[in-house]
């Protein structure tokens, strides 16, 4: 298994609450950071700092401390932490995923109105704009971690409910956007109707 699914798979597990204890002492270590950074003041470097600081300290002392009660030869760090086989497993799921990636830009770059993600980007932006004003950056990204390790785990108790009302709005969404599509191209053709009845009227001015 690579390195990417592992970590995906171990990512999932987390949101999913398998294992409540590790899952609880990840979001308890999230609240104090994000408690840290908009209550306290603290910026995001300040806190890693001082993470790596105490994280430093007391591993020296711990090393200080067994050498002092007893000898233990030093700890020497492997020679490979990645393989080159788990480096050449990774390397199609990179590829697919930045060309899927790629992919999306290359459409929101043009915008293909066709294609109703053009649409759903438009609408998310939009939303994010929206609570980004209201709550801040870190607001957003706290509203984010609360959403990652609640929504999953509700999801898979009520996913049959929730999928009901997905594509009931979803299959909304789809008809609300063909009728701007039809919209538009109406007004458009309207719009590009009228410029060529204009340029026409012109020439036979000037000609009488």
């Amino acid at each position: 298994m690579s390195v990417a699914s592992l970590a995906k798979r171990k990512g999932a597990a987390l949101v999913l609450w398998e294992d409540p204890k590790q899952t609880a002492a990840l979001v308890s270590v999230g609240t104090l950071w994000f408690a840290l950074i908009g209550w306290m003041g603290y910026s995001s470097l300040t806190i890693i700092c001082y993470v790596a600081l105490f994280h430093l300290v007391a591993r020296l002392v711990y090393r200080m401390l067994v050498d002092l009660l007893e000898k233990r030869p030093a700890v020497q760090p492997p020679d490979d932490f990645v393989t080159e086989e788990d480096v050449v497993r990774s390397a199609k799921e990179a590829a697919d995923a930045a060309n899927a990636g790629l992919r999306a830009a290359y459409m929101l770059a043009f915008c293909n109105y066709k294609d109703p993600r053009v649409f759903k980007w438009m609408a998310g932006l939009y939303a994010v704009a929206l609570v980004s004003k209201l709550l801040g950056t870190t607001g957003v990204c706290f509203l984010a971690f609360v959403l990652t390790f609640s929504v999953p785990k509700i999801y898979a108790i009520y996913h049959v409910q929730i999928d009901q009302v997905l594509e009931q709005a979803s299959a909304q969404a789809t008809r609300i956007a063909s009728q701007v599509r039809t919209k538009a191209r109406k007004h458009f053709s309207e719009v590009y109707q009228m410029l060529t009845d204009k340029k026409k009227k012109v020439p036979n001015e000037k000609h009488h």
